[in-house]
C-alpha cells in the first residue's frame, strides 16, 4: 500500500489489529517518523525535516540573519519549522515571528500587516494552495513582494497553476499580477531523480528509464509526476521485502498481518 498525496493526512491504520505495512512515495511530514505511533509506516521520499540542514546553510551563505514563518494552525506537516527554529537560533539566525493561520481564515491583511512592522523580509510560508493563493495576492497589494525585497519561500509540490484560480471573496489578483508577486520566489524540494547515468534495479540507467516514463506518458496520456520515481521504488522495495519474505517461509503468504511477518 502507498499514500498518493505529498500532503495526505496520516494512514489511517490500526497496527494492533491489522498491522498494515504502509510504504509512501510522498508523504514528507515529521510526525511519520515516529515509530511508536506509527510502527508500519515506511517511505521512499525523505522527511521535510531534513530541510532545516539546507535552510542554516543557505541563510549562512548568503548571509540572511533574520528570518519569519507562516503556517496554518493544526498543519502537523509543518512541524518541522519548530525544529528549525531552536537550530536556526542556535546557528546566530533570529526568528523573528512564526505566525500560524487560522483555518478558514480569508482576509490575510492583519498577518502581513505584522510581519511588514517586524521588518520580516525572508519570509518561509509552508501554505496549502487555497491558503497560500489569498498570501501571495496580498502580498502584492501591500508591496511585499521580491521587487520590494521580499524573499518568500513557497511549497514546490504545489500544481503548475495553483496561483491563477479563484479563491474566495477577498482573491482579487489577476493571475499577472500574481506572476508579478511570485516572480523570485524560492521553494525548497528534494531531488526527484538520481543522475541520468546512475544504473537502476533494471540494469538500466535513470534516463533511459525516465525516456521509457515519457514515452507511456504520452501513449495513455496522463501527466507526468515528479513523484514517479519514489512510486517506482516503493514498488520495488515492497517486491524485495515480499520476495526475501516468501522464500525464507512461504507459509507467510497466508499471514501477512502477524506479529512474525511484520516484525
Amino acid at each position: 500500500m502507498s499514500l498518493p498525496n505529498a500532503r495526505s493526512t496520516a494512514p489511517r491504520v490500526c497496527p494492533e489489529h491489522y498491522r498494515v505495512v504502509v510504504i509512501s512515495y510522498s508523504a514528507e511530514g515529521v510526525l511519520f517518523s515516529n515509530r511508536s505511533q506509527y510502527p508500519y509506516f515506511f517511505r521512499t521520499i525523505g522527511e521535510n525535516k531534513q530541510f532545516r540542514f539546507v535552510y542554516k546553510q543557505l541563510l549562512h551563505q548568503l548571509q540572511w540573519k533574520r528570518v519569519a514563518s507562516l503556517t496554518e494552525a493544526g498543519q502537523k506537516y509543518t512541524e518541522y519549522i519548530s525544529i528549525m527554529h531552536d537550530m536556526l537560533q542556535g546557528s546566530g539566525v533570529t526568528f523573528i515571528a512564526n505566525r500560524k493561520i487560522p483555518r478558514d481564515k480569508e482576509n490575510m491583511e492583519p498577518y502581513l500587516t505584522d510581519l511588514r512592522e517586524k521588518n520580516a523580509r525572508i519570509i518561509i510560508a509552508d501554505l496549502y494552495e487555497i491558503v497560500a493563493r489569498a498570501v501571495i495576492c496580498e502580498a502584492y497589494r501591500k508591496n511585499m513582494t521580491a521587487r520590494q525585497g521580499y524573499v518568500w519561500f513557497l511549497p514546490a509540490w504545489f500544481s503548475p497553476d495553483w496561483y491563477n484560480q479563484t479563491n474566495g471573496k477577498n482573491f482579487t489578483c489577476k493571475p499577472d499580477e500574481m506572476m508579478q508577486a511570485l516572480d523570485g520566489h524560492l521553494a525548497l524540494s528534494h531531488a526527484y531523480f538520481a543522475n541520468d547515468s546512475d544504473i537502476m534495479q533494471e540494469g538500466i540507467t535513470v534516463g533511459q528509464w525516465r525516456q521509457q516514463y515519457r514515452r507511456l506518458c504520452a501513449e495513455f496520456p496522463v501527466d507526468e509526476s515528479d513523484y514517479a520515481g519514489y512510486a517506482y521504488d516503493a514498488v520495488w522495495t515492497y517486491a524485495f521485502a515480499l520476495d526475501k519474505l516468501l522464500r525464507e517461509k512461504p507459509s507467510r503468504f497466508q499471514d501477512f498481518h502477524t506479529v512474525p511477518t511484520t516484525a
